[in-house]
């Protein structure tokens, strides 16, 4: 189980980036790679 994931599981809302997540992101045009996990990639979604 990922940090994420836990933090979920015990009650912190995060951002997990899931494939759904990363597809509508694409399609709306944020440049990101199909797996982001660079820090470039990290940065484009602030």
């Amino acid at each position: 189980m990922s940090g994420q994931r836990f933090l979920r599981n015990v009650g912190k809302d995060t951002f997990i980036l899931t494939d759904d997540v990363v597809r509508a992101l694409r399609e709306n045009r944020v440049e990101i790679s199909a797996n982001p996990s660079s820090k470039r990639d990290l940065c484009a979604l602030e």
